[in-house]
């Protein structure tokens, strides 16, 4: 029996884009029966831990915040954080570069600071077209350079998918101290060594659950650590084929997890 699920939130829980709501009310009931069974829920996902509130005041009760990509251990601790001097290294690299970009840096309370380049107004609309309701509108974060703050998370934006392969192969030759994803639209950078996996298994350890009570969803490549970690995994018809291969079993909708838990 399942004591605890680990949920990704993009293209997983939050999946009505253009609409207010981003959670199905099916879904909302799917986790409130399982919170009514003492079942635990934990929010994995790659967003800050103002999303993990936000589920939590859906839901009606208190998630375990995972967030940035398993940064945060669901105690309000950070298991890793970046070196200030990558961040020096993109802009540098970046400049060199000379592609429409924008760098987000992120710590545990939301948008540090950003850096772009004369596109970023170009950039900005691209994002909202390709990223709809998943990215905040950026022209209106009040960006901030403070470089006292622990850093979590960057990510790494860039007009053409090109520019992105080719970003790619220079930074994964010059940098080694950071966890890298890649997708189509951009780059995610967290700590090294923190992951969704890690963070669900670091979790489970402090609650005394076993590994096989433990079902984790996701739809996206930072998912995989988890699929390589738990037995029960599930992933979603429309993920990437690469994903569903490293998932158990794959649903097309998120309520379909109810059969998976009893």
């Amino acid at each position: 029996m399942i004591k605890l699920i680990a949920t990704d939130l993009d293209g997983t829980l939050f999946t009505k884009e253009n609409k207010k709501e981003l959670i199905e009310k099916e879904n909302i009931k799917v986790l409130q029966r399982f919170h009514n069974k003492n079942g635990i829920v934990a929010v994995v996902t790659g967003r800050g831990p103002i999303y993990c509130d936000y589920v939590s005041n859906k839901l009606g009760f208190k998630c375990y915040d995972l967030s940035l990509n398993g940064s945060l251990n669901g105690f309000n601790h950070l298991l890793g954080t970046i070196d200030d001097r990558l961040i020096d290294v993109l802009k540098k690299r970046l400049k060199k570069f000379n592609k429409p970009y924008i760098m987000i840096v992120s710590g545990k309370d939301g948008v540090l600071y950003s850096f772009k380049n004369k596109f970023f107004f170009y950039m900005s609309s691209f994002l909202k077209k390709r990223r709809k309701k998943y990215v905040n509108k950026l022209s209106k974060i009040n960006f901030k350079k403070n470089l006292n703050i622990e850093i979590c998370k960057v990510l790494i934006y860039f007009q053409k998918h090109d520019d992105l392969i080719i970003f790619k192969e220079e930074i994964l030759d010059l940098v080694k101290e950071a966890t890298f994803y890649f997708y189509k639209e951009g780059i995610e950078i967290s700590p090294l060594g923190c992951n969704k996996g890690n963070a669900v298994l670091n979790l489970i350890n402090n609650l005394g659950i076993d590994k096989n009570e433990v079902l984790v969803i996701g739809d996206s490549y930072n998912d995989l650590s988890m699929f390589e970690l738990f037995n029960n995994s599930i992933s979603f018809s429309y993920a990437e084929k690469e994903v569903q291969a490293k998932a158990k079993n794959i649903i097309d909708e998120f309520m379909e997890i109810e059969n998976y838990l009893y």
